[in-house]
């Protein structure tokens, strides 16, 4: 099965598990979601291309796209501890301040692999 309907978000760091209830898009076609972590842009981007490649999906169009966004370029092997990350803490859930800091990259797609009545 090949991924054709897809959008790739660069979440950038975090603590590990920040982005654990993220999912799929408000747009209907978006029905299923990965996220990649890693030490950097790059593993967390190959992170998510891995999840997708054990679940069957073809990746041959995501690769390309990582391209073009530049998570195969030099500046995506910049630590994620290096990096100012992108979110706050919530106020209300107590800080683990023990958290690992990763990069995360997600990842939302088409999910369904047969030809629905309405697409035809």
């Amino acid at each position: 099965m090949d991924i054709n309907n897809f959008e790739i978000l660069d979440l950038g760091p975090a603590p590990e598990g920040y982005y654990d209830e993220w999912g799929a898009s408000y747009r209907s076609s978006m029905t299923c979601s990965v996220i990649g972590e890693g030490k950097d842009a790059a593993q967390a981007f190959q992170d998510a291309l891995d999840q997708l490649a054990m679940e069957g999906y073809g990746t041959k169009l995501l690769n390309e796209s990582g391209m073009e966004m530049g998570f195969y370029s030099m500046a995506a092997s910049t630590p994620a501890q290096q990096i100012e990350s992108h979110v706050d803490p919530d106020e209300e859930e107590e800080a683990d301040d023990d958290a690992e800091i990763v990069y995360h990259v997600g990842i939302r797609y088409e999910g369904f692999d047969e030809v629905t009545p309405d697409m035809i």
